[in-house]
């Protein structure tokens, strides 16, 4: 029994001292956060209370309440519970609140504390000067108790039973067990407080002070699962959720990257300084390193680097400050004190990052309505400004106007004027003159909430010295006098002898603003939560450095001239000031925003520059970053070194104050000539690149307060998204300048009579932005020819009086002629409700037989394969479709079954109702059926026999309806399903397998006129080749409108490639078995 008794004491001993975390009583400051607390005695009336509190942490601290409990009898000057948004690693906060004294309580002779009040009741104070803390930590150490208490059981009837090595067993489980419990749940937030007391003596009375601090942080369960490099930064931009950047390169950034998934995501990383060129290559299939995760989030979110990160492993860290402001921001936490930067970032560290992505994002989003809250500190005096005349440090006040409250250091407020000191008060011829010097802005705010968005209104344009605008006036009938779009100013300013800048300047710019300060306590002096000055432009400028009236080239006697025109010490470059724009709209601020065009010359220089996206400053929660997020278009011409471009400057002004400026100019620069085409084509010879610079922080309170003011290039020779060499067009080196080098063919006729409509407008939009590239009408016979450049997703918009609009997209490759469907006009008026119907049927492509319960999705507009479903419906038994309950127009019209290739088909709903807009679904490749090449023929009433006919040229065969099969050794190699004789179609001819470098050519022949040598009823047919390859939709090719002939050779297959290639030739033929020979 005494040997039990020894081992059970021993046991005890130890899961005590392995298991049991000890109390850490009357501190003041558990694991995260350290606390220091004291009142301080000012006078036998008066009190201060200073709190100090610092994250010690390794995460992110939220909604920090810091509640002071003050005796009844005290007054206090500001409110006695503060909150604090966020905490960061290692962040201090310091506050300092003063109590005083109630004017109804009194102190008796003998010390004893008095209220003036009718009972002269007696309120006694715990006498207590020490600092007690609560670390929450009684619920553990509870659990530990009966945990100890269970094992005692346990290791009772272990000895009882002589089972000693079970013992041990269960003993080690059990400490084991106990040292990793953890109370807290998986991605919870944890709730934490502090309880403190203080006390003072004031007039021989003893009183208590206490302060409650409550906080969070959040757990969760770490998630080792790694990322790529590749992968982190393809997260990481899609969470940016830039707009469209076009990116032409002459090489790829990266030799790893080009044609990778992570390529295009690459490109906006370098062109925004996410990622730098350092490196030949980039490594996208390395695991990224927790420094590359939380620097390139830092970068990404544009906060500009202050001090640098000190841990126990710091010179393992090639950007410290990038990774202090990760670990300030709760992007990464340190572990024990370290970073360790090179290791691998967990799914835990990525998904954090993009929290932190999310929320700061989130932070730019204003209100609808303009918002202007500004809470004046105590005793602060507001006057308007009809009411004074304001000197240089002087304040003359107009009679009638009350000014017995004002003395000497009174803090007053000037309209949003100013906000300004007394230093002196005196009388002068009546009135009463202030002397005044300029208030800090933490003198007169408790707290200042103002935001919204505005437009820029030209016609308010203040014109720089000696520039020369014009600006036109605004049309007040046809617009709102604040709308920006009044036109394009013209601008001249001379730089020297015959030498001047002329141009022209079209905006369109939107501010959006937000001013989040906090100053109602001592420490820091301001809080700026939300700081934003962010603007949206949309600038055209057209400006060039002109010699005398020429425009040419400058050769090397004019270039002589022009330097010598920059002698005493000025040089040929600097910023020319076009002038300031003010800005209203949002109450309580007022913004400036000034035009200037950046320039340098060695030579001749011309320019047409777009802008178009975002420039902004923000400083979040105390944190400054720039706001990057634009696309541009220059058209120079260049013969020299130069860069020019526009420059626009911000400055956000609230009660005189200049609260944070911003600076950015974008434009072109380099050696050669440049042309980035409205259309989206990148032509450039030579070396040159579009610029983009920006600056914050230069001159502006916070500035001062931050101790910092930035400036740097995001677009230069190295990362401009804009740059080449040689001659090129899209990244393509050719010989000469094609601009453009596709065509838009297409046709417009009523969708009822099916009679050309002459005269309908056509207009191309370009979907990425919406900008409108282009336009045309049609000719007497509804056809019309547009040309564009390729590579790029286009809005194809036709109209006339009378009937609706009807819109389509389209894709268009480079160098491609493209047939578009014949446009359907609907007569009606755009947004009609009227309705109408349409139908058809939808055709197995194989059997030619009707498809039953076909699941179909009508969308507006033609070529809409991803918008709002209108409506859905099925095929009846016979495959047959009805629409009679729908407004008309024209629509897109999804169809799908399972063992099917889904696909797309453009209707029209009429009045009369068109019932013959049939459909055909391929099957989808199943084992043992594969085929290479399926082509499916559709057409309309007239003629009614069109046939199919390929023809292989090495392999020699000709399939059409008089040879239906062609087989080589026993295999089936093409065949045709069937033969329509009666209008519509549909006919399919498929290529099971092709040969080696083999070319297979399609040809349509109108059979139905096959003998006529004067005649376009083929092309006007309506026609439809649906082209797949492999089982998958490759194409729709629609037949040439208006053109003369019984046979087109549609397209060539290419067997090695898998690629179509467009012929469209029409010509007479009356053989159908001469066809291809």
């Amino acid at each position: 029994m005494k040997k039990g008794l020894i081992i059970v004491g021993l046991t005890l001993i130890f899961s005590l001292m392995f298991s049991i975390t000890p109390i850490r009583a009357i501190e003041s400051q558990d694991e995260n956060l350290k606390v220091d607390y004291i009142v301080e005695k000012v006078s036998e009336q008066k009190a201060q209370i200073k709190i100090k509190v610092t994250n010690v942490s390794g995460t992110v601290l939220s909604n920090v309440q810091l509640n002071n409990e003050i005796p009844d009898d005290f007054n206090i000057d500001d409110s006695s519970n503060i909150t604090i948004a966020t905490l960061g690693v290692n962040e201090s906060k310091e506050y300092e609140l003063t109590v005083t004294l109630k004017d109804d309580v009194i102190i008796s002779g003998d010390g004893d504390l008095e209220k003036n009040d009718p009972d002269n009741n007696k309120t006694e104070q715990p006498n207590n000067k020490n600092s007690q803390v609560d670390t929450g930590d009684n619920v553990k150490i509870g659990l530990f108790v009966l945990g100890g208490l269970f094992s005692s059981l346990i290791i009772f009837k272990a000895i009882k039973k002589r089972r000693i090595k079970s013992l041990l067993s269960i003993l080690l489980v059990a400490m084991m067990a106990l040292s990793s419990i953890n109370l807290v749940k998986a991605n919870e937030i944890v709730s934490k407080e502090i309880k403190l007391t203080d006390g003072i003596v004031l007039n021989n009375t003893d009183y208590e002070f206490g302060l409650h601090i409550t906080y969070q942080y959040e757990t969760i369960v770490e998630d080792n699962n790694t990322i790529t490099r590749g992968e982190w930064i393809n997260s990481l931009v899609t969470a940016m959720n830039y707009p469209d950047l076009t990116v032409e390169i002459d090489k790829p950034y990266f030799n790893d990257t080009a044609g990778t998934i992570v390529e295009n995501s690459i490109n906006y990383a370098v062109a925004y300084g996410i990622v730098e060129l350092d490196d030949e290559s980039f490594y996208p299939n390395q695991l990224a390193s927790r420094e590359f995760v939380a620097v390139t989030t830092v970068k990404a979110l544009g906060f500009i680097p202050q001090d640098e990160l000190t841990c126990d492993d710091a010179n393992e860290i090639e950007d410290k400050q990038e990774a202090y402001l990760a670990v300030k921001l709760g992007i990464i936490s340190l572990i024990d004190n370290h970073f360790y930067p090179n290791d691998n970032a967990t799914m835990t560290l990525v998904n954090k990052s993009l929290s932190v992505v999310k929320d700061v994002l989130d932070s730019q989003n204003v209100s609808n309505e303009p918002v202007s809250n500004i809470d004046y500190k105590d005793g602060v005096i507001t006057l308007q400004e009809n009411e004074v005349t304001i000197l240089e440090n002087e304040i003359i006040i107009n009679n009638g106007v009350e000014t017995e409250d004002i003395q000497k250091d009174s803090i007053i407020v000037v309209g949003e004027t100013g906000c300004y000191k007394v230093t002196d008060k005196s009388t002068r011829d009546n009135k009463t003159v202030l002397g005044v010097e300029p208030a800090d802005l933490n003198e007169v705010i408790e707290n200042m909430n103002i935001e919204g968005t505005t437009k820029a209104d030209f016609s308010k344009f203040i014109p720089g010295e000696n520039v020369i605008v014009d600006i036109p006036e605004a049309d007040t009938n046809a617009r709102s006098v604040t709308t920006p779009d009044i036109g394009k100013m013209t601008f001249e300013i001379s730089l020297g002898d015959n030498i001047a800048v002329k141009g022209s300047l079209n905006a369109d710019i939107t501010i959006t603003t937000k001013c989040d300060i906090d100053a109602r306590f001592a420490w820091p002096p301001l809080d700026f939560k939300n700081i934003m000055l962010k603007l949206d432009p949309r600038l055209d400028v057209e400006a060039g450095i002109y010699v005398g009236d020429s425009e040419g080239a400058i050769d090397e006697e004019t270039l002589e001239k022009v330097k010598d025109a920059f002698k005493n010490g000025k040089k040929c470059k600097g910023t020319i000031n076009l002038g300031k724009l003010p800005v209203v709209g949002i109450p309580g601020c007022r913004i400036y925003l000034e035009f200037g065009m950046q320039y340098s010359l060695e030579g001749h220089f011309k320019v047409v520059c777009n802008v178009d996206g975002q420039f902004g400053v923000q400083v979040y929660n105390n944190n400054p970053r720039l706001i990057c997020s634009a696309n541009g278009s220059v058209s120079p011409e260049l013969g020299g070194n130069v860069k020019i471009g526009p420059e626009l400057a911000g400055v956000l002004k609230t009660l005189g104050y200049d609260i944070i400026d911003l600076s950015a100019s974008t434009g072109a620069a380099g050696e050669g000539s440049l042309a980035y085409r409205p259309t989206g084509m990148l032509c450039a010879d030579l070396g040159a690149y579009a610029y983009m610079d920006m600056s914050a922080l230069k001159n502006c309170v916070i500035g001062d307060w931050l101790d910092v003011g930035w400036e740097k290039s995001f677009w230069d020779s190295k990362n401009s998204p804009l740059k080449c060499n040689g001659h090129f067009e899209n990244g393509t080196l050719v010989e000469n300048c094609t601009y453009c080098d596709a065509t838009i063919n297409g046709m417009v006729v009523d969708a009822e009579t099916n009679e050309p409509i002459s005269g309908a407008d056509v207009k191309v939009f370009r979907v990425s932005d919406g900008q409108q590239i282009t336009s045309s009408s049609t000719n007497d016979l509804g056809n019309f020819t547009i040309y564009v450049a390729g590579n790029q997703r286009l809005r194809v918009e036709t109209s006339k009086d009378g009937y609706m609009t009807c819109k389509e997209e389209i894709d268009v490759a480079s160098n491609e002629v493209k047939q578009l469907q014949t446009r359907l006009q609907v007569r009606g008026s755009d947004g009609t409700n009227e309705k109408g119907k349409a139908g058809g049927i939808v055709s197995d492509a194989q059997t030619g037989r009707g498809i039953s319960d076909v699941n179909i999705k009508v969308r507006q507009d033609w070529g809409n394969k991803d918008g709002e479903i209108l409506k859905t419906l099925a095929t009846n038994a016979s495959g047959e479709y009805l629409i009679d309950d729908m407004s008309l127009g024209n629509y897109t019209l999804e169809l799908s079954k399972e063992n099917y290739v889904t696909s797309y088909l453009n209707i029209v709903i009429t009045k009369s109702g068109n019932l013959q807009q049939h459909a055909t679904l391929n099957p989808k490749a199943i084992a043992g059926d594969e085929s290479e090449l399926r082509v499916v023929l559709t057409w309309g009433q007239v003629p009614s026999d069109i046939d199919s006919h390929l023809v292989g040229n090495n392999d020699r065969f000709h399939v059409y309806y008089s040879n239906k099969q062609y087989s080589k050794d026993g295999e089936l190699i093409c065949d045709l399903d069937v033969d329509d004789t009666s209008s519509y179609g549909p006919e399919t001819m498929t290529l099971y397998k092709s040969a080696h470098n083999e070319v297979y050519s399609f040809y349509l022949h109108n059979y139905t006129n096959r003998n006529s040598t004067n005649n376009s009823i083929l092309s006007n047919s309506g026609a439809t080749l649906t082209i797949y390859v492999k089982g998958e939709y490759k194409q729709t090719i629609y037949i040439p409108t208006n053109t003369q002939g019984t046979l087109w050779h549609a397209f060539n297959y290419h067997s090695d490639s898998q690629e179509i290639e467009l012929v469209n030739n029409f010509s007479y033929q009356s053989s159908p078995s001469a066809i291809g020979n």
